[in-house]
């Protein structure tokens, strides 16, 4: 979850959202080193909430399974056509001239209105990939459609077969796809690497010589590669590229609790949550190929009479997995020990309206509490949500694991 760098401010902040209070959006034009335009800020509000500039509809969805894990559209009204995207001269070939245009970067900031002071966090930084001008009657509006900094490493593509040898650590490739996507690795806006300090020097590299032909995307293969590596891998509300650890998820701490109340400061509307056993499985076997001339294997199946998913009961459901990261007994045996405790599991999903919290990242763990109906009072994974910047009405999705022993 976002924080204000202050900590009386930020707790100002988190304390007034679960009250009545005005909110406040600001959007902000950016040039290419990240530092505002002249003239480039454009509120909703100021501070007596009387309309400048005004945002007359926008949206920022967020969603973890995503390379671009931000998107925006935002709806301005153009009364002075000082949005509309247009070329000196009306040269089409010509340079671009106004506030807005393709590949603008902006900024988008929530926040509320306390004792006349504004406290806002960044709720995402975009490029625009479509600008779209209306005009009616004289009247004008500007629709923006953006995506993320992902953009860069999905626009990027390799135009020679590359190859990583055995042995470079996963950093090293990382900072290899960025720099060729033009992504920043030093500054103030400059990647942010995890130096996996958890993980042994073998659980940081790669274990056989890896190659990409021309013409692949380093955005999905970059995203392939988070998930095979258990990486979070993003770009976070200040457009700086971000990687994260995964290996210990589980132990993070809550960030926010969302609970129902006769008031508004649980902030809980309504919620629906459902269960499934796509990720139950009761046969899980791991094939270690470190060593070609010696493939070891480990292997394990839920025959337990008293057990509510054995194979007898719900059918063989196998899960594999093969590594070149493994070439002893031992380490085939605790892949398959890691691997049965997640995969040995119900998968429960979780959707709530709620008040919105703009601080929220995704991948936070939230505490969801109504034990009347729902009968849930449990943390869950913030897998998608979005960011209102009109009304106060904020949909998340979360995940959470039930295993075999709890049911």
């Amino acid at each position: 979850m976002w924080h204000l760098p202050n900590n009386l401010d930020d707790n100002l902040f988190y304390q007034t959202l679960r009250e009545e209070h005005d909110s406040h959006i600001k959007v902000v034009l950016l040039d290419t080193e990240f530092n505002e335009v002249e003239g480039g800020t454009i509120f909703s509000a100021d501070e007596t909430n009387e309309v400048t500039n005004f945002i007359s509809s926008g949206n920022i969805d967020v969603d973890t399974t995503r390379g671009v894990r931000r998107t925006a559209e935002l709806t301005l009204l153009n009364p002075t056509s000082e949005f509309t995207p247009s070329t000196e001269d009306f040269d089409p070939e010509g340079p671009w001239v106004g506030k807005v245009y393709l590949n603008r970067l902006v900024r988008i900031y929530r926040g509320v209105h306390v004792n006349g002071r504004q406290l806002s966090v960044p709720v995402g930084t975009f490029m625009i990939d479509i600008a779209d001008v209306l005009v009616e009657n004289n009247m004008s509006l500007v629709n923006l459609t953006m995506s993320d900094l992902w953009k860069k490493l999905n626009k990027s593509v390799f135009t020679h077969q590359k190859k990583y040898d055995e042995g470079t650590t996963y950093n090293e490739i990382i900072r290899d796809f960025l720099s060729a996507a033009g992504v920043a690795l030093t500054g103030r806006h400059g990647a942010n690497l995890d130096n996996l300090s958890g993980r042994s020097n073998n659980e940081k590299k790669i274990h056989k010589n890896m190659k990409f032909e021309s013409g692949t995307s380093r955005g999905d293969k970059l995203k392939e590669l988070a998930i095979k590596w258990d990486i979070d891998m993003y770009f976070d509300p200040l457009g700086r590229f971000i990687s994260q650890d995964r290996r210990d998820a589980k132990d993070k701490a809550v960030e926010w609790s969302f609970y129902s109340s006769d008031n508004r400061r649980g902030m809980l509307i309504n919620i629906k949550r459902s269960f499934n056993d796509d990720n139950l499985y009761n046969h899980v076997v791991v094939i270690g190929t470190g060593n070609d001339k010696n493939v070891v294997r480990a292997e394990r199946k839920d025959n337990d009479p008293r057990s509510k998913t054995r194979i007898g009961l719900i059918g063989d459901r196998v899960h594999m997995i093969e590594s070149d990261k493994i070439d002893k007994e031992h380490e085939a045996n605790k892949a398959l020990n890691r691997a049965w405790k997640l995969r040995f599991q119900l998968l429960e999903t979780m959707e709530a309206q709620v008040i919105c919290n703009p601080g929220l990242e995704g991948d936070d763990v939230i505490r969801i509490t109504e034990k009347d109906k729902a009968k849930v009072d449990g943390t869950y994974r913030l897998q998608r949500f979005n960011v209102p910047l009109v009304t106060a009405l904020q949909t998340v999705q979360m995940t959470n694991i039930i295993r075999e022993e709890d049911l």
